[in-house]
């Protein structure tokens, strides 16, 4: 018995019918749950997630058929025998594994793209939307059905791995040629493939630094005594009382700004995971084998080796939307966690009993719409404050108005050091507060 009988190779083609389901529920939940609300719909990062988890759906559901597509066909040396498929499921099959190998990559980047220029550069979702949405989608969509349709009229689509791809097919030894596509051909758009993988993936990692030092250099300034306090200080004729009030204000400014940072990080480093370990790594792996059939020696590797390599690819590459649905989640699962953390200490009774004390209104939600009051009212209240306080009529008129100049400042320091504030709320930290 060979080296290549000690394994069971047609594991290999199974494994991608179970993982390209668990792709297919993934995004399609995304899809459903982006579309039934049209407050998600109208954030740039909806519409990116929307416009990935349908390539990954179609991606999926061609993974998920596997080597049903494939018709019986000799691939470089490999017979494929006994496939129910014909040439034109084969093509179909191709063509949208294809599209998707092209068009996920690229919105990943846009995605981490989006992260950067929200928290980094503190573009609202208008300016997102009209300078850099747009034109990703419409440069994205037309690149990937560019280069998925020009492979059909060239026969590139035939069976290939567990499924059907990019490769030349039936070689006639007569000819010493391929009688579906050439090799040449083959190679190129492979190669344009991995190009878009490894760039993408350039991108995605740079825009990630960017966010990781932003944020930190947001969280360091959050840490630091802000200027308006300082101001504060210095002024002796500002009440005790207002200064209090002011330094509660500011406590709370910088909890929620350095959470919501921390959140936007979180996010964009988690959508980066499912993207390296579904196309880069597959992608390296496969060049690795492309050279090693080439007869280059420096890429030498056992037939175990080989076999693990390709289960990897089988149960990775189709995993990308059921990966994406748990970081999706994420923000809803937090939630549910800060809400039975602060609800329920430990008794199921007292976490019943919290839940119906605020008529059905979730514990955070409640949470938010206090904090949105007590913005509303924090310049009256302090002021009310320095008002009741006994000091003379003059003292009293520049104590005010020494606080409400620092109460000015307050509200622009939190402004300026909250710039991904508004890129949280896009990413789900509200939406998810708001669903419950």
């Amino acid at each position: 018995m060979s080296d290549w009988d000690a394994f069971n190779w047609d594991v290999v083609n199974k494994i991608p019918h179970f993982t390209g389901a668990l792709s297919m529920l993934g995004s399609g939940y995304i899809i459903l749950d982006i579309l039934r609300n049209r407050q998600k719909l109208q954030k740039p990062y909806g519409r990116i997630m929307l416009a990935l988890s349908s390539f990954d759906f179609l991606s999926s559901l061609w993974f998920f058929v596997g080597e049903w597509a494939q018709y019986v066909a000799q691939t470089d040396g490999w017979t494929k025998t006994g496939k129910p498929g014909t040439i034109a499921t084969c093509e179909a099959s191709g063509l949208f594994i294809y599209l998707g190998s092209v068009t996920i990559p690229l919105y990943n980047a846009a995605l981490s793209i989006q992260y950067y220029l929200s928290i980094r550069h503190s573009w609202s979702e208008k300016r997102i939307a009209k300078s850099f949405e747009r034109y990703a989608h419409a440069f994205i969509i037309i690149v990937g059905l560019t280069l998925a349709i020009i492979p059909l009229p060239l026969d590139l689509y035939n069976p290939w791995y567990s499924y059907c791809y990019i490769t030349a097919a039936i070689y006639d030894p007569d000819t010493e040629s391929f009688e579906r596509g050439t090799e040449l051909a083959a190679d190129v758009f492979q190669i344009i493939c991995w190009v878009v993988v490894y760039l993408s993936a350039l991108i995605v990692t740079i825009m990630n630094a960017c966010i990781y030092l932003r944020v930190s250099q947001l969280n360091r300034n959050s840490n630091n005594q802000s200027f308006a306090m300082k101001r504060l200080k210095d002024n002796s004729q500002a009440s005790q009382s207002a200064t209090d009030a002011i330094q509660r204000k500011c406590r709370q400014l910088e909890r929620e700004t350095r959470s919501k940072n921390n959140l936007v990080l979180i996010m964009a480093l988690l959508y980066t995971i499912p993207f390296y370990l579904t196309w880069v790594v597959p992608s390296s792996i496969m060049i690795r084998q492309q050279v090693a059939w080439m007869g280059e020696n420096f890429f030498e590797f056992s037939v175990r080796t080989m076999y693990a390599s390709n289960v990897y690819i089988a149960v990775a590459m189709p995993l990308q939307g059921f990966f994406n649905w748990f970081v999706y989640m994420f923000p809803r699962i937090s939630k549910w966690k800060r809400d039975h953390q602060s609800c329920c200490p430990g008794l199921s009774s007292l976490c019943r009993g919290c839940r119906r004390g605020d008529e059905g209104k979730s514990t955070e939600q409640h949470q938010l719409e206090l904090v949105d009051e007590e913005r509303a009212r924090a310049g009256e209240d302090i002021e009310s404050q320095v008002n009741k306080e006994s000091l003379p009529r003059s003292d009293g008129q520049a104590s005010r108005k020494a606080t409400m100049e620092t109460m000015a400042a307050v509200s622009d320091h939190s402004l300026t050091n909250s710039g991904a504030g508004n890129s949280v709320d896009e990413c789900d930290l509200k939406e998810s507060s708001n669903e419950t």
